[in-house]
C-alpha cells in the first residue's frame, strides 16, 4: 500500500508514513506510557515500516482537510488511565500542529494493555 501525501506548506509534501512517526513518538514520551501497539517504545518507533507502526498509529484526513490520529498505546500499571490518555492526546496534537502546520481535529486514544513491572 502506498503512502499517502500531505502538503504542509508552499508545495513541501510529507507522507502518511512520517506523520504517524511523529504521532508514535509524541505519546511514548508521555510519562505512563509503556509502549505503543506491538511493543514499539520511544527507541524503535521511528525505525519500523509503515506496516508495523499501522498497528499502533493511524492518520485520517477529514473532509475539511483536518487531520484526525489514532493512537493505540498500552498504560504502565499504576498510571491513571484517563491522564495518561489526555496527555497523549494533548502531546500528539501539539507535536502534529508544530511540526506540520496541519491542523489535528481529533487524537482518539485506544488502551490495548495495561503493563506491569517485574
Amino acid at each position: 500500500m502506498a503512502d499517502r501525501n500531505y502538503v504542509i506548506k508552499d508545495g513541501v509534501q510529507a507522507t502518511d508514513h512520517v506523520l504517524m512517526t511523529i504521532a508514535g513518538i509524541a505519546a511514548c514520551e508521555v510519562e505512563g506510557v509503556a509502549s505503543l501497539n506491538g511493543g514499539l517504545t520511544h527507541e524503535n518507533v521511528s525505525r519500523v515500516s509503515r506496516n508495523r507502526i499501522s498497528h499502533a498509529v493511524r492518520i485520517m484526513q477529514n473532509d475539511d482537510g483536518s487531520l484526525t490520529a489514532q493512537v493505540i498505546i498500552v498504560v504502565k500499571y499504576g498510571y491513571t488511565i484517563v491522564d495518561v490518555s489526555m496527555q497523549v492526546q494533548d502531546k500528539v496534537k501539539a507535536s502534529l500542529e508544530n511540526m506540520t502546520d496541519l491542523t489535528v481535529r481529533d487524537v482518539d486514544v485506544k488502551i490495548m494493555d495495561v503493563a506491569v513491572q517485574e
